[in-house]
């Protein structure tokens, strides 16, 4: 027998951001990352709790469609560094998301510093693995992960 529950989720915030944030944290693996949703009705905000065993992250997607993140770093149990932030593009979550040595690698292939990935399609095939975004495709997603790789190329600027 399946049940089917319905995910808890905002009610009001169907922005954009907030389902392409969902989407992704749908296709993390749950082998790596524990993954618990909640609706909290008293803070009217959507909360999604991520979990790898070394860093936790809070989401909140708020009815208003202000979307924030908690992000916390442990290191033998003890907390080491901890951060919050408004998320206002997916490629803004996704910096925040990835480790600082993930998120270099990204910036390395957009700059085409890695010869490995010096053609354009195979590089943004990579951004997209790393990120853990869909592959690119002609389309939306194609968009997405040249709209993250101009982000990555803009920090610098």
């Amino acid at each position: 027998m399946t049940v089917t529950l319905e995910r808890p989720m905002s009610p009001a915030c169907d922005s954009t951001l907030a389902s392409d944030i969902r989407h992704l944290i749908d296709s993390l693996d749950e082998k790596i990352y524990s993954i618990e949703r909640d609706y909290q009705e008293i803070f009217c905000c959507e909360v999604i709790l991520l979990d790898d065993r070394s860093q936790h992250w809070q989401l909140e997607i708020h009815d208003n469609g202000t979307i924030e993140l908690l992000h916390q770093q442990y290191e033998n149990d003890q907390l080491i560094d901890i951060g919050f932030c408004e998320i206002n593009h997916l490629a803004q979550f996704i910096k925040a998301f990835v480790s600082d040595e993930t998120w270099q690698q990204i910036k390395d292939i957009a700059y085409e510093k890695s010869e490995y990935y010096g053609q354009y399609e195979d590089s943004l095939a990579r951004i997209a693995e790393l990120a853990h975004l869909p592959a690119p495709s002609p389309g939306l997603p194609f968009i997405k992960v040249r709209a993250l790789r101009d982000y990555a190329i803009a920090e610098v600027l």
